[in-house]
């Protein structure tokens, strides 16, 4: 029986501290941090099969949306998801489309506190919070989880 298969689209945000230091903005879903990423819609998978850069960079600009709180919102258009990497599971491989972009570090505040409104969308609501790492700790960390690491690389 053949495997399934998946892809999920997104971004890897980086930044630069107060202190000048360089690093990336990860989000917590669960114990662990990741990229900001998600799969397609059916909805997006019908209309867009046909063309999968822009199936890809339309899923990425809206999970990077969602997961950011309606903080980030960028065009589709302008997302190059330059590093893609492959995970195999027993019942299925999973594709990874991921970019790199620059978000400020006053994200991390803005986040917080977005985060702490009542009438924010169930969708909004993925990342329980936001967390700034320098560059070199992100790799090191065991709070990052390994598939996020490999997006850092």
């Amino acid at each position: 029986m053949p495997k399934a298969v998946c892809h999920s689209c997104g971004a890897l945000f980086f930044s630069i501290d107060p202190q000048g230091r360089r690093g990336v903005i990860l989000g917590k879903e669960g114990y662990n941090y990741f990229v900001f990423k998600g799969c397609p819609t059916k909805e997006e998978e019908t209309h867009y099969s046909a063309n999968p850069t822009t199936l890809y960079r339309l899923t990425a600009s809206r999970e990077i949306y969602e997961e950011s709180c309606g903080l980030i919102n960028i065009d589709y258009r302008e997302l190059k998801l330059e590093h893609t990497f492959s995970k195999r599971n027993d019942g299925y491989t999973k594709h990874y489309h991921i970019g790199l972009i620059y978000v400020p570090y006053n994200f991390v505040i803005e986040f917080k506190s977005r985060r702490l409104e009542s009438n924010l969308p169930q969708t909004f609501r993925e990342k329980s919070q936001v967390k700034f790492f320098e560059l070199e700790e992100s790799l090191r960390s065991n709070e990052v989880a390994d598939l996020t690491k490999r997006s850092i690389v």
